[in-house]
């Protein structure tokens, strides 16, 4: 019998739900509740109607071991003002201006007037004037979409909140569940499910070889972050100054767990590049992406902070010590344009002329779009020409046509880089339109219609040979972005679900094994690929420069298997040599040694940030 297959998901976010409906409340206090491991109330009928997951768990560490997940790429995001309070473009006004203005009757006539001029969208922001501020009615909506309580929501309205302090809590938060064995029984759309589980946070390379390779059934967790405002925006919203940012990247780069890679933009300025439109319609009523949104690099901060993250000097060579690659999802597409033509672009072409040797300490730099979906667009520059058009119906053929989505320009940099395309399990990003009902059993389709998508990018190109081509395979997996607010395809709303999607893509593989190369590869190593081998081997090419040190083992095959026998993992230890670490990690400043790692203690709050005023 088939052993049952094993997952990996390289953007997902297994303690968003937990620690954020704990967080300012009396049971943060309490270390027995919080952990990881603790269930909270998980709404299962709005699950099981296909609602968005905004009151139900999608990828804790639960659900994560009941759907045989055992690679994480665990991504710390704390949750951005925005969503809260104006972004500081100029749209909003004070609380107390705009509800005189609604008891002078002003405002609805204005937004009468804008309507009548035919502009209803101008006219539903005058409408919802006193929901674009800070005011208590948009506290009461974020309450109830995101369903946290009082405290917790006006914590996060306030200018006490600051994102390095929550992004040392959620890190704290995780290492509070970490290398214990937890017995955890839950409610599930299926029914009751009990599992039994523990997770280990990963050093390098060699500790994640010995959590997959082993046969035991341990989660291996990899650090990721989705959003550089975690260092580079203070509590007043603007900017920290350049060196509170580059003491901050240097706090991560010492931390004992390496950040696997860093997703610099995310829905509002980070003062260091241009975001992607991300928010549907209806939010975009009263939420404001307007600042920097779809920009380029800030020219004075933005690739002075990524050659740090990457470790470069300003020739783009390397300095010696630990590298965080990027993800470039939520990224705008001419800021995309421009790290693809200033920094990967000439990097990989110098560094393929390196030795090897330097080619195993330093990768190439990969480029990721962790948790995505296809544009149906060719280039980026069709991309920022289309920018105008980005409504929640706009498509080209059956592929969402928004610049957060893969440009075939995307797609050939992501596999000539050695880099990864996630595929995001979000109804809009996967291409189905608002009101879009399919039956269950053509909810998969869609799916493989994404992968086919991003495939024939490549074998639709004459330029790369036919060898070449099939190597697209090991460039495209999961990543769900479970517990990210999505909207889930209804036959997998949770990882819990993962076999039977994979059970689903597995039928629609052997109908369509003729084609792009499927049959030469074989049906079950397409899907293991996508699966989870895609991930891992990834995560070994590059986790040995994320730490600092150079590969202890050999070149990643796509080929070993979690849970291989103890005999082959022997053979392997005696025919390779740990290599040390050459370079110790450079003294951090008083700030980074404050952050550096995280304990199951209370977290000691940064210093208060310099500012660029």
């Amino acid at each position: 019998m088939m052993n049952p297959l094993t997952f990996a998901d390289i953007h997902c976010h297994p303690t968003f739900y937990a620690f954020n409906r704990l967080r300012n409340s009396a049971q943060e206090h309490d270390p027995a509740r919080f952990q990881p491991w603790v269930e909270l109330e998980s709404h299962l009928e709005h699950q099981r109607a296909g609602e968005r997951a905004s009151d139900y768990v999608q990828s804790n560490f639960a659900r994560m071991k009941a759907g045989n997940v055992r690679l994480i790429f665990a991504s710390f995001t704390p949750i951005e003002r925005g969503f809260f309070i104006g972004s500081g473009s100029g749209d909003e006004r004070p609380f107390p201006e705009e509800l005189r203005a609604w008891l002078r009757l002003e405002r609805p006539a204005q937004a009468i007037a804008e309507l009548l001029a035919g502009d209803v969208e101008g006219a539903a922001k005058k409408a919802l004037g006193l929901l674009r501020n800070d005011g208590p009615l948009r506290q009461l909506v974020q309450r109830v979409v995101m369903g946290y309580d009082a405290p917790r929501v006006a914590h996060m309205s306030s200018s006490a909140y600051d994102y390095w302090e929550e992004l040392l809590r959620e890190y704290d938060f995780l290492m509070r569940g970490a290398g214990t064995r937890q017995q955890v029984a839950f409610e599930s759309a299926r029914g009751p499910r009990q599992i039994e589980g523990s997770y280990r946070v990963v050093t390098g390379e060699e500790d994640l070889r010995a959590v997959l390779e082993r046969d035991e059934d341990d989660m291996a967790v990899v650090l990721t972050i989705e959003g550089a405002h975690v260092f580079s925006v203070g509590r007043d919203l603007g900017p920290v100054s350049l060196e509170v940012m580059l003491e901050r990247i240097e706090a991560m780069k010492a931390w004992e767990h390496p950040v696997l890679f860093l997703t610099l933009a995310h829905h509002f300025d980070n003062h260091l590049c241009g975001h992607a439109h991300s928010l549907v319609d209806a939010a975009d009523l009263i939420m404001d992406q307007e600042a920097r949104l779809n920009q380029d690099f800030d020219p004075e901060r933005g690739l002075k902070v990524v050659r740090e993250l990457l470790d470069l000097d300003e020739e783009l060579r390397d300095r010696g010590g630990r590298r965080i690659p990027l993800d470039v999802r939520h990224m705008s597409a001419r800021a995309r344009q421009t790290y693809y033509r200033e920094v990967v672009e000439p990097y990989n072409r110098w560094h393929q002329e390196q030795p090897a040797a330097y080619r195993a300490r330093y990768p190439k730099i990969p480029v990721v779009m962790s948790h995505s979906g296809y544009a149906g667009v060719p280039s980026l520059a069709q991309m920022i020409a289309d920018e105008d058009h980005e409504h929640d119906r706009w498509h080209r053929g059956p592929f969402y046509a928004w610049s957060i989505n893969l440009s075939d320009e995307d797609m050939r940099v992501i596999f000539e880089s050695g880099g990864l395309a996630g595929i995001n399990l979000d109804r809009r990003i996967l291409g189905m339109k608002p009101g879009d009902k399919l039956e269950e059993a053509l909810v998969p389709e869609v799916v493989l219609r994404q992968i086919f998508a991003l495939v024939d990018v490549v074998f639709l190109d004459d330029r790369y040979s036919p060898q070449e081509k099939l190597r697209v395979w090991d460039h495209i997996c999961l990543g769900t972005d479970f517990d990210g607010f999505i909207h889930p395809i209804q036959t997998c709303p949770t990882a819990a679900e993962l076999p039977a999607l994979a059970e689903a893509l597995r039928e629609l593989l052997e109908r369509h094994k003729h084609t792009r190369g499927i049959a030469e590869i074989g049906v079950e190593q397409i899907l293991e690929k996508f699966a989870w081998k895609n991930a891992y081997a990834f995560a070994l090419t590059h986790l040995p420069a994320a730490a600092g040190a150079a590969p202890a083992g050999e070149a990643p095959t796509n080929e070993t298997a979690p849970g291989a026998d103890q005999a082959s993992k022997t053979t392997r230890a005696q025919t390779t040599k740990t290599t040390k670490k050459t370079k110790k990690t450079k003294k951090t400043t008083r700030t980074a040694k404050a952050a550096a790692s995280p304990s199951t203690g209370s977290v000691k709050p940064p210093e208060k940030e310099k500012s660029d005023a």
